[in-house]
């Protein structure tokens, strides 16, 4: 029998220390084999590139997705160990399908896809989707933030309201909505950067120069967004292991 002993108030902190760290450690590391391309290799540029898909600070943001749903579903498995039969442990199971389909869709581009797929049905004026036309045009941004967004916004303002109603850990509550504040601000910076591409806001004629200010108006975009994750992993942990005095898993072979 193997006893591993967690304390339910350092560990949510320090795991979220550990966390971040690497956060950091990314954002170095895109410094110095990205932008400032040290070694002139490409596979050293291509992989610690927090602007792009498919590098390892977008696997890692996959990663802090995925516990988020694994924290979830914990929490579940927890509320229906205390029997609890009034509704409370069900939406714990909807966070955490949602929570493994934004890791899978960070890895796999589906919400940009998608957004191109609808973007060009409105352009093309098929079926009802002629009826985008005017709101596409006003947004000047990318497709997935008016076609997708919006469920995506919908989903995470029930999940604020019904976690406030329902977790009254002041821990928890805060740190999510610390989290789900650096979220915002990445969206927002991201429809920035869709002004940027589509020429309504230009970069030029800066004190900084056009390709720094571009980059890490990315890397800072990323980093808000992973440290938005990291601040949720904390609380929703923090509520897990607040759910009883004694939490024990026994496993029998």
């Amino acid at each position: 029998m193997i006893n591993i002993a967690i304390d339910a108030n350092s560990f949510p902190r320090k795991l979220s220390w550990y966390l971040w760290l690497v956060c950091c450690a990314l954002v170095l590391c895109d410094f110095v084999f990205t932008y400032l391309d040290v070694t002139g290799y490409y596979v050293f540029r291509r992989s610690f590139d927090m602007t792009r898909e498919e590098t390892i600070p977008n696997w890692y943001a996959t990663i802090l997705l995925f516990c988020i749903a694994l924290t979830c579903a914990l929490i579940f498995v927890t509320k229906r160990a205390q029997e609890e039969r009034d509704g409370n442990a069900t939406p714990w199971l909807l966070f955490a399908g949602f929570f493994t389909f934004l890791s899978v869709d960070d890895g796999s581009r589906i919400h940009e896809r998608l957004g191109s797929f609808f973007k060009d049905l409105t352009e093309e004026g098929a079926g009802i989707f002629w009826v985008f036309q005017d709101l596409l045009e006003s947004a000047s941004t990318w497709g997935w933030q008016v076609f997708v967004l919006p469920i995506f916004l919908f989903m995470g303002f029930f999940m604020l309201l019904w976690g406030y109603q329902h977790v009254r850990n002041t821990e928890t509550q805060k740190w999510v909505l610390l989290g789900a504040l650096c979220i915002a601000m990445a969206i927002a910076l991201d429809y920035v950067e869709g002004l940027i591409e589509y020429e309504v806001v230009s970069l030029e004629d800066r004190w900084l120069s056009e390709e720094m200010l571009h980059h890490y108006q990315r890397v800072v975009e990323e980093f808000l967004e992973m440290t938005g994750f990291i601040m949720v992993i904390r609380g929703l942990w923090t509520y897990l292991l607040n759910q009883a005095e004694t939490l024990e898993v026994n496993i029998h072979s």
